[in-house]
């Protein structure tokens, strides 16, 4: 087995022990307290580029999906204005990651300046 095979069962083991129920709670206290921000992403793994398919795929993209659903819930029950996404990297799926902001500042540099696209092309 190489080294990318054997990330990609670290991950697929990590998701199928469930570790990441710790890593993608909504944390209150951080968001407003600590940096008006929250993300939750698989790993950090800027140098991986393996292609990921089949049930890890999946796995992934139902981590995102509900940690986004249970972060919304969370943030319309607080009654305030927020960004919330999903940022879905390929071909390395598992850094994507669920983020949320609040406070006029944060919320306006995820939705306007972040992703600072070249409007001219």
């Amino acid at each position: 087995m190489n080294f990318k095979n054997k990330e990609l069962s670290a991950f697929q083991e990590w998701i199928d022990h469930k570790y990441y129920l710790e890593d993608n709670q909504f944390d209150q206290e951080k968001l407003f307290f600590e940096q008006k921000y929250l993300n939750f992403q698989i790993d950090d793994c800027y140098g991986f580029t393996e292609k990921v398919d089949g049930k890890l795929r999946d796995d992934i993209f139902k981590i995102l999906y509900l940690t986004y659903l249970n972060w919304k819930n969370e943030l319309i029950n607080l009654e305030i204005s927020f960004y919330l996404g999903v940022w879905i990297y390929n071909p390395r799926l598992p850094k994507s990651e669920v983020v949320c902001a609040v406070g006029r500042e944060k919320i306006e540099y995820y939705q306007n300046l972040c992703f600072d696209i070249d409007s001219s092309t």
